[in-house]
């Protein structure tokens, strides 16, 4: 998973200034967590995706788990947008703010179930991607 990140990133990333790669980094190290996410949810069902660290999706009934993570894919391609295109028009910040969204309702869900190290986790893919949509305002 490491090399396909690293790869991943780095063909996003191309060649760029110091600080300008690490803007297009978070990108796509969001993007490719996120994809991942909404591949295991939108395509497993519950009890397989159960051995994915996804055990927050058991208070949600299925049509709103698969919901989520379709929302997931069309966020990590929202991501990477501009980078694929060229086109500077696009904008990620929106995607990146609607992951901030579904982190809260995963971080509450995971808070009920009373799943610490979860809530960190998504406290952390929260501010990934907050990350992300602040980078793309300056």
């Amino acid at each position: 998973m490491r090399a396909s990140l690293t790869a991943v990133t780095s063909a996003v990333a191309g060649s760029s200034t110091s600080h300008e790669h690490h803007v297009v980094d978070f990108p796509g190290r969001t993007a490719v967590v996120f994809a991942g996410s909404g591949v295991v949810k939108s395509t497993m069902s519950r009890a397989a995706a159960a051995g994915h660290r996804t055990d927050g999706i058991a208070l949600y009934p299925m049509p709103v788990v698969r919901f989520t993570a379709i929302c997931e894919l069309f966020a990590a391609v929202g991501l990477l947008l501009p980078w694929w295109t060229g086109i500077a028009g696009a904008d990620p910040r929106w995607a990146a703010l609607g992951l901030c969204v579904v982190m809260v309702g995963a971080a509450s869900s995971h808070a009920r179930l009373r799943e610490p190290r979860n809530v960190a986790a998504n406290a952390l893919l929260f501010a990934l991607a907050l990350t992300v949509a602040v980078g793309r305002l300056t």
